[in-house]
């Protein structure tokens, strides 16, 4: 005979992003200048800079974290510069234990072509994230591709700024594979979805 009582449910998951990643970006503040990397930590929530300093590189923190920054940089310089800041972020990454080995898997099977880079955001994803949702990625042409990030949390799909900062991400994976490419971003928030459209 079942129990009266109902079995609790499970709570639900937060969406994280590696401590490792956030300790990265938020280094890479040092690039911008010490006056201006000043100004954007003022803009930041003192708990999220200490959640993010005080963290072990292994740990998860949650991704609204790495949205506040993104969108302090924007708020601070411009979108520009913000998505310059987040390409050279993903090219640092890959030169870092994290994603060094996809980086080097990539060129091992694929050689260094943008296709190579860009068939493994999805696993890079996996990686940085959790529960944020999937990375998708189709070859729709020699010099196209598409991406598209499902079930996204609403921290992500509602802040145009990081949804344009993991663009830059996908051009700096077309930089790996040896080509300056364009992204166009087309995001539905209701539906947590975010369609990038590569070229080269």
């Amino acid at each position: 005979m079942g129990s009266r009582f109902p079995r609790p449910s499970s709570p639900p998951m937060m969406p994280t992003i590696r401590a490792a990643f956030l300790h990265s970006n938020l280094e890479a503040l040092a690039a911008l200048g010490p006056e201006t990397a000043a100004r954007v930590r003022v803009r930041i929530a003192a708990d999220v800079l200490r959640d993010t300093e005080e963290a072990s590189r292994t740990a998860w923190l949650p991704v609204e974290h790495d949205v506040v920054l993104t969108e302090a940089i924007e708020v601070e310089l411009g979108r520009a510069a913000m998505r310059a800041w987040a390409r050279d972020g993903l090219l640092r990454a890959t030169e870092a234990p994290l994603l060094a080995p996809i980086a080097r898997s990539a060129r091992a099977i694929f050689g260094i072509t943008p296709h190579a880079f860009l068939r493994r955001a999805p696993q890079a994803w996996s990686i940085l994230y959790r529960d944020c949702g999937q990375m998708e990625y189709a070859e729709t042409s020699p010099r196209s591709a598409r991406v598209a990030l499902v079930g996204a949390p609403d921290a992500i799909t509602r802040s145009m700024a990081y949804v344009e900062g993991l663009a830059a991400g996908l051009e700096a994976a077309m930089k790996l594979g040896g080509a300056d490419g364009q992204v166009e971003v087309a995001v539905d928030a209701v539906a947590r979805t975010a369609r990038y459209s590569c070229a080269w």
